[in-house]
């Protein structure tokens, strides 16, 4: 749960950067390897992967790789609602 919480958390960032409002919602498969997918829905009906990886990619244990991981999200988030 602490990789959603993470991803969650880097998409709200961005979004209020971008000083728009986004909807979160969890979908999970539980079938290993566990590997995160951050998807964005667009209201034209486009979706784009912001960014995926490794569920460990975002465990709090896993510091640097973790803060990479986030900053990613953040940016790729970013980049997605410059263009709407």
């Amino acid at each position: 749960m602490q990789e959603f919480s993470s991803a969650k958390a880097a998409v709200e960032s961005a979004a209020q950067a971008a000083g728009v409002e986004v909807q979160i919602s969890a979908d999970r498969v539980n079938e290993y390897p566990i590997f995160v997918r951050v998807t964005a829905f667009m209201d034209d009906g486009e979706t784009a992967t912001v960014w995926e990886g490794r569920q460990q990619a975002l465990f709090r244990k896993n510091g640097a790789t973790r803060t990479r991981s986030i900053q990613e999200i953040r940016d790729g988030m970013l980049e997605i609602l410059k263009q709407e």
